[in-house]
């Protein structure tokens, strides 16, 4: 209560000093000159400042002007300077008219206030609560300091000549009035404990904050606070602050406007560079380039950010976030470290990376290019385009919906996030435009090869090697409870990948359903599922190649769908060449007219038919053939995918295997509770996996002795690849068996 009683005693004086009648304010008050020459002629209401030196100090007791009075610094030319210093300890109190031909510095440690009825028409303004020293000043080395004092603007302030500006500098500033930079001139509000100007004679060419703002005696929300009206045509508009985290909600809040807009074929820019969040609910133009920078948060919610050319928003340490208002410009720059999401933007060419958390959402209202936009860089140095769209956050994923087409002209790229594509028209890969999840298969991110019950060692453990020894070394495992990335891909046109182009996923699953035709080039989805559906056109080859070494899809399992068209074509270069890299991979159509012309492994290939009736075109080899030993398919423990888990041979036969080493056997409480494994009642051509004739199939290492001539006939067929499939691959816990 106290701190809110706190807050509105400072509101009410700022509103009774804004209103504080002329009567309480006089002309500046106890000048004395300290370098250079000038003459000081006081007409009642009007003071005349005439400067003859081009730089001037006044140090003064006290400079303030009523709102019925004037001062006006005559100076030698456009680029003279004239420094006044209040020594005193009263604000200055700015509600008149403040003129001069050149640049003037108002510099006051207890603050500067312009009132609503102040009018300040100048070549040049910088008003800072920072001081500078005499040396510094007459040298042109512009470095202010100082750690008290605010800047507030109710009124005009007006830099009236070509390249002029206005710079305001302290530790807390605030804008509710109008500061306007006529042609190609410069605005520059600033907050920090030191401050740098670069100054020539066309205008502030640079502002940089040295040092954090360490405290915040009035309790302001931000740092610098515009409210009001930023304006330089063709010109440059800098907000910069540094400050600690604690001391401020934000470093820069924009609830007004803000507009560097295009004159005479020149155009305007517009930079907010802090070190701690920004909030953006106004309006932003800088025709020539918009840059917002931030260590912290960027929160644009109900914003109009707008540009011509470049919009560079940039988080090094937080998040970039928009729920309401627009983003437009030609090309839009994004980096992030903790997220990405805007639900407006009107851009035709967007480069995005988001580094450490959270997702990349998306939501563009026209056609998109997902382009290089690397050859741009910012004002903030350091600030850079980025190429396609990067998110390397651990699980982050991408999600990117076009009302329009969706050119895909550079990588689109996860670490093992999903990727989400949707666009009203066609989305197309060109060039570079590669789709990829890279880390789905990272080795540091599943467990290594797990020996399912090896005579050599405990069940549960993996070995480092891939050899069948008996002097296995064996380590204990680590498990991650993570499950593949996938990709999906939604056109309400065509889906084309160009020759050349691919979408890769890393052993996730890949979707991809468009409205018209879908053109392959080559989707890779390793031990992932794929799912291809065009509506109401065809899956067609794009690249014109044939194998061995040139596919269209590789998956696990392989789906195509095109009801209304064709799957493939009747040449030998237009057919869609499909394979698997491991063994109990499935491969199936919906479609009569399919021209599916090549596995990476023939052996272990089915498929269903039109009618979803399961096809084996060629068995296996005999299971006691020496090759065959092993099956190497993905095996879930619990959470936990192993790349190579095996299992076989298979014991053929009416009782239940013998125990593993270990002693462990395997009895009716197991099978109810783990009804994986299936034993064969009797031999046959092709194994039967019919539960209501079967009990139980157990497997394990080939090294416990067995009746190979078993296997010499035994070969699996459909149904067993099927069986595999639903009950070994999906099945789940396997802790049991593993051991605990």
């Amino acid at each position: 209560m106290c701190n809110f009683l706190q807050k509105i005693l400072k509101i009410c004086l700022v509103f009774a000093l804004i209103l504080l009648p002329e009567s309480g304010f006089a002309l500046p008050q106890g000048e004395s000159i300290v370098s250079g020459s000038a003459v000081f002629n006081d007409l009642g209401t009007t003071l005349e400042i005439n400067q003859s030196t081009d730089k001037l100090i006044v140090e003064y007791d006290s400079f303030s002007i009523a709102s019925n009075e004037t001062v006006d610094f005559n100076q030698p030319s456009i680029s003279s300077k004239a420094l006044n210093r209040v020594i005193g300890s009263d604000p200055s109190k700015i509600f008149g008219t403040l003129t001069s031909n050149g640049t003037v510095f108002l510099v006051n440690p207890s603050g500067v206030l312009f009132g609503s009825t102040a009018n300040v028409d100048v070549g040049g303004l910088v008003a800072s609560t920072l001081n500078i020293t005499d040396v510094d000043f007459l040298n042109d080395n512009f470095v202010f300091t100082g750690n008290q004092g605010s800047i507030k603007n109710y009124g005009k302030l007006r830099a009236n000549r070509v390249g002029g500006y206005i710079a305001l500098l302290s530790p807390e500033l605030k804008n509710t009035g109008l500061i306007k930079a006529v042609s190609l001139g410069k605005i520059a509000l600033a907050s920090g404990e030191k401050v740098t100007l670069g100054l020539d004679d066309y205008g502030l060419i640079s502002v940089v904050v040295n040092k954090k703002v360490t405290s915040n005696a009035s309790g302001a929300d931000a740092a610098i606070d515009n409210q009001g009206t930023l304006y330089a045509p063709a010109g440059e508009i800098v907000l910069t602050a540094q400050v600690l985290d604690t001391v401020f909600d934000e470093a820069i809040n924009n609830s007004g406007i803000i507009e560097a807009s295009t004159m005479r074929g020149h155009k305007g820019k517009v930079a907010l560079l802090a070190n701690h969040d920004i909030g953006v609910t106004g309006e932003i133009e800088g025709s020539a380039m918009v840059d917002i920078s931030s260590t912290g948060d960027i929160d644009l919610d109900g914003a109009d950010v707008v540009s011509d050319d470049t919009i560079f928003l940039t988080s090094q340490d937080g998040s970039i976030t928009q729920s309401s208002g627009l983003i437009s410009s030609q090309n839009l720059a994004l980096s992030a470290k903790s997220g990405i999401n805007l639900d407006s933007t009107s851009v035709d060419k967007l480069s995005a990376l988001n580094t450490d958390w959270n997702d990349i959402v998306i939501v563009n209202d026209k056609d998109l290019q997902i382009a290089d936009l690397t050859g741009l860089s910012g004002i903030n140095p350091g600030v850079v385009g980025q190429a396609g769209i990067v998110n390397t956050a651990f699980g982050g994923a991408i999600d990117l919906t076009v009302l329009g087409n969706l050119s895909v002209n550079e990588m689109i790229q996860t670490l093992r996030g999903d990727i989400a594509l949707a666009a009203t028209g066609n989305i197309i890969q060109n060039g570079n435009g590669d789709i990829e999840i890279t880390g789905n298969d990272t080795p540091w991110m599943v467990p290594n090869p797990i020996n399912l019950d090896s005579p050599s060692h405990t069940p549960g453990v993996r070995s480092l090697d891939n050899t069948v020894d008996v002097t296995w070394q064996v380590e204990d495992p680590v498990y991650y409870e993570v499950s593949p990335a996938n990709f999906q891909a939604s056109a309400g046109g065509d889906y084309i990948m160009n020759a050349g182009t691919k979408v890769e996923t890393h052993n996730g699953d890949a979707t991809v359903k468009a409205e018209g035709d879908v053109k392959l080039a080559l989707i890779d989805a390793s031990m992932g599922n794929v799912s291809v559906t065009s509506v109401n056109g065809s899956i067609l080859d794009n690249d014109l190649g044939v194998i061995p070494g040139d596919y269209d899809v590789i998956g696990h399992t392989i789906k195509l769908s095109a009801d209304n068209g064709s799957i493939g074509g009747p040449g030998a270069e237009e057919e869609i060449d499909m394979g698997h890299p491991y063994d109990f991979s499935f491969l199936w159509i919906e479609n009569e007219y399919a021209s599916v012309d090549g596995v990476l492994d023939p052996g272990y290939t089915s498929s269903l038919d039109s009618n979803g009736e399961w096809v084996f075109a060629q068995t296996s080899d005999p299971l006691a053939d020496s090759d065959n030993w092993w099956f190497h398919v993905a095996t879930i423990a619990g959470e936990m995918m192993s790349e190579q888990a095996s299992i076989g041979p298979f014991v053929i036969g009416s009782e239940t295997p013998p125990p593993n080493p270990d002693t462990r056997g395997y009895g009716d409480e197991y099978q109810d509770e783990n009804p994986v494994y299936y034993e064969i009642l009797a031999p046959s051509q092709f194994l039967n996996f019919e539960p209501a004739t079967t009990l139980g199939l157990y497997a394990y290492h080939p090294l416990t002795p067995v009746d190979q001539s078993a296997f010499d006939d035994i070969r699996l067929d459909a149904d067993a690849y099927e069986f595999i499939e639903d009950n070994i691959r999906k099945k789940g816990n396997f802790s049991s068996y593993f051991g605990e």
